[in-house]
């Protein structure tokens, strides 16, 4: 959407005449929208020179420092806002602070209500000021018109929403989109009420009074001073009495009580009170966003070529800024709804092209980094599901930047919602993720490897095989993780040329992948590695992934070279122990008597981890044969 100006948003919010002010106040302005149920205190107009007299000598519920300490934390909380993140601890502090103070506030009195002029906020002829120059919070508001706040018992549960009101405000402000007002109208505050001017309105000369009632003798008809005196007693003219109340009878309203109604034809009875009841707050709680596009794409299907191309270009200025504020549920909404009227085959070429023109935007990289980048710094928090919903209409060119944001973004809770989103999308686009197996950015070719093996592309074997080798460790390790999940003979037989890789990460996930599937035609491989340097240069754990993966496809043929290396002695010197301890464990995972009688040869073993691997193979043959 635009700002206010853009359309009839202001003049359909703004309403003619000032609000009620106190005695003295200036109401000079003809275009004031009040604040439904606003505070005693009056509203400044544009073209006031300053509180009235009156109003300065009015008698304050509140302590005036109390007010100044509650805008003073108001107007710290808002900077805070501008420089920190919203789960700054910083900023929580701020944030709490002020809830403590509005609290204790709104606990002297019901509400507070401040007039507010270019340099400050106007409380009962007391001057706050709230910054200076163009970071003045009151500035902020006086610049689109708003004259009057108020803010009643029960704002500090809102004042979430009234920062991010202002901070979004201010952000708009050097964009040139939404003003304040659009913003406040938009958030629909319960404790928070406001009185604006419209600019457009403002300056207009004020219709001024008729002239007085002159008598035929050319004099000016006076008024009887104690009339005057009563009506100042009173608090308002006196009201002309009927002749029977004058003859002392009593007034009508009152003889008259609400019990004399509860046996009429028309009262309501409980039941009934309760679905009137039920039917105001559904239509409280009713999202009119959904309702007004609900109106639109019913214009959309009368089949009126003029009306369907000013709803799509009403549509496409909608998408953005949904997108924008965070909206994803209306922004889905609303494509989905349109994907829907097309597929009917409703709209005549033109417009059937603008309609494949938006959902081409909506994929685009510019818009897609940008909702990203929004989330990850915390600017909207969208619900998971939401998000997911979301991205699951984006095309298959909204897939490399997707892959991208998963592999490299920092922030766990943002990588979660983009996966489960990003499968949804590759499973109806998987000669996609094929394709981007061989994307010259690792990041997203390594996203694509790991998306293959979530789904289990087969055909995407050759692009990982191809990223094992040109990759970097990450993107290998991340290849390797992709060929066990898809764990296919190709997959499996490329696995198993990975167990020499150069990095110690590699070939410990390709081994335990190995050994957990019992991959047998990787024995003999496995068997020449054991005698290898690399399985002597290891460290233990790597030795023991080895052992373990050679044991999990070993058959009884292999029992005797495992014996003779924990049971037997070479020429010159005994197999070291870690190498015995590491035979003891794939002798433990061979379910065979001649395993057991390896093993329970060394049970007395005097090295402490022979020994150990030893008891740990027995207990789990023991296992495995029952």
């Amino acid at each position: 959407m635009g700002s206010a100006a853009d359309g009839p948003l202001r003049t359909g919010a703004s309403v003619e005449g000032t609000p009620d002010a106190a005695p003295g106040a200036s109401q000079q302005s003809p275009a004031v929208a009040p604040a439904t149920g606003a505070a005693d205190a009056s509203v400044q107009a544009a073209g006031s020179d300053g509180p009235s007299d009156l109003e300065s000598k009015r008698i304050s519920p509140i302590p005036e420092a109390e007010v100044i300490e509650l805008f003073g934390a108001l107007d710290k909380t808002v900077r805070a806002r501008r420089l920190y993140q919203d789960n700054n601890p910083v900023y929580q502090n701020f944030r709490r602070t002020l809830h403590d103070i509005a609290a204790h506030v709104f606990s002297l009195g019901a509400s507070v209500t401040v007039n507010v002029e270019e340099n400050g906020l106007r409380w009962y002829g007391h001057l706050i000021e709230t910054g200076s120059g163009r970071d003045n919070l009151a500035f902020l508001f006086f610049k689109d018109g708003v004259r009057q706040l108020t803010f009643l018992d029960g704002f500090q549960d809102e004042v979430d929403r009234f920062l991010s009101v202002v901070h979004r405000a201010r952000a708009a402000d050097q964009q040139g989109d939404d003003d304040m007002v659009t913003l406040l109208w938009e958030e629909e505050f319960t404790c928070f009420q406001y009185s604006y001017v419209d600019a457009l309105a403002e300056g207009l000369d004020v219709p001024q009074a008729p002239p007085p009632v002159v008598a035929a003798d050319d004099e000016t008809l006076r008024i009887d001073p104690a009339t005057i005196q009563q009506e100042l007693a009173t608090g308002g003219p006196v009201e002309e009495q009927s002749p029977m109340v004058q003859a002392g009878m009593p007034p009508v309203a009152s003889s008259i009580t609400r019990e004399d109604f509860q046996e009429t034809l028309y009262f309501l009875e409980p039941d009934e009170m309760q679905v009137l009841q039920r039917e105001v707050e559904r239509e409280w709680t009713r999202d009119t966003k959904r309702d007004v596009l609900n109106a639109l794409f019913d214009r959309l299907e009368d089949q009126v070529p003029e009306w369907q191309e000013e709803i799509l270009r009403i549509l496409r200025q909608m998408l953005p800024a949904f997108l924008s504020r965070g909206d994803l549920r209306s922004a889905t909404y609303l494509i989905t709804e349109l994907r829907a009227v097309t597929a009917a085959g409703g709209l005549n070429e033109a417009v059937q092209r603008e309609a494949d023109r938006l959902f081409g935007e909506v994929s685009e990289p510019a818009v897609v980094g940008q909702l990203l980048r929004s989330i990850e710094e915390a600017s909207i928090q969208p619900d998971p599901g939401e998000l997911g919903a979301f991205l699951a209409h984006l095309g298959p060119r909204a897939l490399p930047l997707l892959l991208h944001a998963v592999e490299t973004t920092t922030t766990p809770a943002l990588q979660a919602r983009l996966q489960a989103a990003v499968e949804t999308l590759a499973r109806d686009h998987q000669p996609e993720v094929v394709r981007l197996l061989a994307a010259t950015e690792e990041s997203v070719a390594a996203g694509a490897a790991r998306l293959a093996g979530r789904i289990g592309i087969g055909d995407a074997v050759p692009g990982i095989v191809a990223l094992v080798e040109r990759g970097s460790a990450p993107a290998r390790r991340t290849a390797v993780d992709a060929l066990i999940r898809i764990r296919n003979a190709a997959a499996l037989d490329a696995l198993q040329n990975t167990i020499d890789d150069e990095d110690r990460e590699v070939r410990l996930a390709a081994l335990r992948g190995l050994g957990s599937l019992r991959y047998a035609p990787a024995r003999q491989r496995l068997e020449k590695a054991l005698d290898g340097k690399l399985v002597r240069d290891a460290d233990l754990t790597e030795k023991m992934a080895f052992f373990e993966a050679f044991g999990a496809v070993a058959t009884a043929d292999n029992i005797d070279m495992l014996d003779r290396m924990l049971n037997g002695k070479k020429l010159f010197s005994r197999t070291t122990p870690e190498l015995r301890a590491c035979a003891a464990l794939a002798l433990g995972k061979i379910n065979a008597p001649a395993a057991r009688t390896a093993l329970e040869q060394a049970a007395s073993d005097p090295q402490p981890i022979v020994r150990n691997a030893v008891l740990k193979a027995l207990r789990r043959e023991q296992g495995g044969a029952s």
